[in-house]
């Protein structure tokens, strides 16, 4: 098996795992993930570069306002074009996102591009 095969069935077995999360269990792994992750990070500093959920992966959007609330910087990725870097633009809870290749939400071509010193993942 060629290692891209591996890996395709890999992604294709945690995104159903992902998928069967619903409901009341989805909302635990919301709070447990918000909780883990707001626990390491506040011992960091600089910008901090999430995602916004697409299709049925956790929403980081607690994670979010908190940082926000505190001040922090936060960028989201802009899904470059095949073979470009992966930039991240500002963003904060409450901005409006574009769609962007492949119709994952983004912000806008005119927001400011950052460098993460911390990724959320």
């Amino acid at each position: 098996m060629a290692p891209n095969d591996h890996k395709t069935q890999l992604r294709q077995k945690a995104m159903a795992a992902r998928a069967d999360i619903r409901g009341h269990q989805r909302q635990v792994a919301t709070e447990r993930a918000a909780h883990h992750a707001l626990a390491r990070l506040k011992y960091t500093s600089g910008v901090v570069g999430l995602y916004e959920a697409f299709r049925d992966e956790i929403h980081p959007g607690e994670i979010a306002r908190h940082l926000a609330g505190l001040g922090r910087k936060l960028a989201l990725p802009v899904t470059p074009k095949i073979g470009q870097p992966l930039i991240f633009r500002a963003w904060a809870p409450g901005d409006i996102l574009v769609a962007g290749r492949m119709n994952i939400p983004e912000p806008s071509p005119d927001a400011e591009e950052l460098h993460p010193q911390v990724l959320l993942v």
